[in-house]
């Protein structure tokens, strides 16, 4: 291997570490900004809201087809 080849990759590594190393502090900062005690409660609030829109929407469709059944039976 020629010195300059070397000094090629040595570059490289360090260069690619360091954009790693800048990324993995940026998705780190994103993690801890979503994990916090506001954004946990955010999240838990939005499922509650879900389920109970789920939960309304799929008793009022069995209501419903439980009265088509019940109608095309007599």
């Amino acid at each position: 291997m020629t010195f300059n080849f070397m000094m090629f990759i040595i570059m490289w590594t360090f260069i690619l570490l360091g954009l790693m190393v800048i990324g993995g502090y940026f998705m780190f900062r994103k993690f801890l900004k979503k994990s916090t005690k506001g954004g946990w409660q955010i999240r838990l609030r939005l499922g509650k809201i879900l389920y109970r829109k789920i939960k309304t929407s799929l008793e009022g469709f069995r209501k419903r087809l439980s009265g088509r059944i019940g109608r095309s039976c007599t």
